[in-house]
C-alpha cells in the first residue's frame, strides 16, 4: 500500500515558497517541512500517474481496481503477471466488445481454447466446446453445474451488449 515514505523529499518545499517573513520563522519552517513529509508521496504518485494506470506497472495491489475499470473480476488466484496480461487484453478487446473478433478474442484469453463461431444472415450463433471438471470429493459435481451456469450467463450477458451495441444507429 502507498502512504508515508520515510526520507522522501518533496519535489516543492512549501517552506521555499513563503514570503521572506516567514521564511525566518522556524515554528513555520517546521510546520512547512512536516505538510511536505505529507504531500511528498502524493506528489509522487500523481507524478507517476501513468505508470499506475498501465497494467504492466501498475502495483499488483492495484491491479483489481484497474481491472474493475476495464469490467473484469480478478479472482486473485492468478499470478500477478496474468492478472496484467488479463486486463492488458481487455483493454486491447474493448474495441471490439460484442462482435464475433471479440467473443473469439475473449474465450483465446480466458480459457486458452479456440471457439467456433458460426455466422448465418444477420446473427453470429457462438459454439463453445468445454470440458469442465472438478475433483473435489462429493462436491465436483455440484461444482461444475455451477461453473457451467455462471460461464453460460456470462456469454448471455456478453451476447446482449453485443447485440445492443450492433443495433445502435
Amino acid at each position: 500500500m502507498r502512504g508515508l515514505v520515510p526520507g522522501l523529499a518533496s519535489p516543492y518545499p512549501i517552506g521555499e515558497t513563503l514570503p521572506s517573513v516567514f521564511r525566518d520563522d522556524s515554528f513555520t519552517q517546521r510546520w512547512c517541512s512536516a505538510m511536505d513529509d505529507v504531500i511528498a508521496p502524493i506528489i509522487a504518485t500523481l507524478d507517476s500517474l501513468p505508470a499506475y494506470l498501465d497494467p504492466a506497472t501498475s502495483p499488483e495491489d492495484l491491479l483489481p481496481w484497474l481491472a474493475g475499470w476495464m469490467g473484469i473480476v480478478l479472482d486473485g488466484h492468478q499470478s500477478a503477471e496474468r492478472q496484467r496480461e488479463l486486463v492488458q487484453i481487455r483493454v486491447e478487446l474493448l474495441q471490439w466488445r460484442g462482435t464475433a473478433r471479440g467473443v473469439r478474442a475473449a474465450v483465446r484469453a480466458l480459457f486458452e481454447m479456440e471457439p467456433e463461431l458460426a455466422e448465418s444472415g444477420g446473427t453470429t450463433t457462438e459454439t463453445i466446446d468445454l470440458d469442465l471438471t472438478v475433483k473435489i470429493p462429493l462436491v465436483g459435481g455440484k461444482i461444475e453445474q455451477l461453473i457451467a451456469g455462471i460461464f453460460s450467463a456470462a456469454l448471455d450477458v456478453e451476447q446482449k451488449v453485443g447485440r445492443e451495441w450492433l443495433a445502435r444507429p
